[in-house]
């Protein structure tokens, strides 16, 4: 089988991955049978990815070990472990091993990646599969919102916010919060595109998916993703250095929010019409990570089962809405160890990304794509903090992964150009010896 063809396997089977997160229909949770077994559209696409995984480790046996140094590889050790907190439970035993079976695939097939040669060719495909996918979902839910306004434009319940209702998504189902998040990618991925050269046409169909997902981001009134938004723009408007951009957007953004009446429309936005009381609780989200930690104290170095614990005996059937406070009371410090190394290490490596560019060709296009997966670390990282989406399979993981295989692409590429360099100055000493001897 040829390289070519690996590369296309896996990325089949990254975006199955990355397919399987989505709901094709909304479950009531069940505390005897915790999970919706009966989906198969889930199941399939998982098995399907699982099957794909096979060919390119039988293919590319010898070169597998590539991939080991790379955080994707302590994803893949994280859950496996999450996958053996199943086993000793007497309850939901074969959910939390098929929950941690999940991450399992995806780490594998990011390793399988990186251990292709020549992982810079590719270097950027998982996260484009990633945001094309997401650009027809926005497409496709907003056709959803001119045919069915009442399904996309639910009705808040309990406390009014700024307009009363939230925008959420109804086939394939998605909460308010994970719209924004799906938003904030966009919006984030086609502001970058816009600024870089391109064909007329292009430009504006970027400018058209922007304006729809700004607005999808603002009524979704997901303010998490929305901070992460502001907080990826900025970083990236200053590594492009684009600093006129920016003092002119905080400028205008300034004027707007102090001599209009934005000030009063933005915090009922942020507050969402909630009291003091249950804002200081971040939406009584810090009510769910005390009792975590209290049980965590409980089994410190195993956990309590991955995610299943934290449905059953915390929330309800719901997660915790927080990545770290999920990872510990499910799988303890054994588990936390390689997810939080993981995280860490991605992070490093997208810091280290301007470092690189040293070795390899400098041009504004290699660091406007540098900037542009910092700013997506950023927003998935934030979405992380008051969600459990990087402690499980989800979209957030899938473009975290993508994350993972663009920096550990750019270290092996910096480091092979490195490497040929000194060669190049070797042979040149050698000649040189050479010539003054002769």
């Amino acid at each position: 089988m040829s390289e070519r063809t690996n590369v296309n396997i896996c990325l089949i089977a990254f975006s199955l991955m990355f397919i399987s997160t989505f709901a094709i229909a909304s479950t009531t949770f069940d505390s005897n049978s915790l999970g919706n077994r009966s989906n198969y559209y889930r199941i399939f696409t998982t098995l399907g990815a699982a099957s794909l995984c096979i060919f390119p480790i039988l293919t590319n046996a010898s070169r597998v070990g590539h991939g080991i140094f790379s955080p994707a590889f302590l994803f893949l050790l994280y859950g496996m472990y999450a996958c053996f907190t199943g086993i000793y439970l007497e309850q939901n035993s074969l959910y939390v091993i098929w929950k941690g079976f999940e991450i399992v695939v995806a780490s594998l097939i990011v390793v399988n990646l990186l251990s292709c040669p020549e992982p810079n060719r590719f270097a950027r495909k998982p996260y484009e599969l990633s945001v094309f996918i997401f650009c027809i979902l926005l497409v496709v839910y907003w056709i959803e919102a001119a045919i069915f306004p009442s399904e996309i434009f639910a009705p808040q319940t309990g406390f009014k916010g700024a307009f009363g209702f939230t925008m959420q998504g109804y086939i394939p189902v998605k909460n308010p919060n994970s719209m924004g998040f799906l938003a904030a990618i966009v919006s984030f991925a086609m502001m970058c595109a816009f600024t870089r050269p391109a064909r007329i046409s292009k430009k504006t169909i970027y400018l058209s998916l922007l304006i729809l997902s700004l607005g999808m981001l603002i009524l979704a009134q997901a303010r998490t993703s929305l901070a992460g938004f502001v907080l990826a723009a900025g970083a990236f408007l200053v590594l492009e250095r684009r600093y006129k951009t920016l003092i002119a957007g905080g400028f205008v953004c300034g004027i707007l929010f102090f001599f209009t009446q934005l000030t009063e429309n933005v915090g009922a936005y942020i507050t969402r019409g909630q009291p003091e009381s249950h804002i200081e609780a971040l939406s009584g989200r810090i009510y769910g990570w005390q009792a975590a930690l209290s049980n965590f104290w409980e089994a410190p170095l195993l956990g309590h089962g991955f995610v299943a614990f934290s449905r059953t005996e915390i929330g309800s059937g719901g997660n915790l809405h927080g990545s770290v406070f999920e990872v510990l009371v499910g799988v303890g410090l054994l588990g936390a160890l390689p997810w939080v190394s993981a995280i860490l290490w991605t992070g490093i490596s997208v810091l280290r990304l301007p470092k690189l560019r040293r070795y390899g060709a400098i041009d504004n296009l290699r660091r406007s794509y540098d900037a542009e997966i910092t700013g997506v670390f950023i927003i998935v990282a934030s979405r992380g903090v008051t969600s459990s989406t990087l402690a499980e399979h989800g979209g957030e993981l899938m473009l975290l992964l993508s994350v993972i295989v663009y920096v550990c692409a750019k270290r092996y590429a910096a480091k092979d150009d490195m490497l040929s360099r000194q060669k190049e100055s070797l042979r040149a000493q050698h000649m040189k010896k050479q010539y003054f001897v002769s």
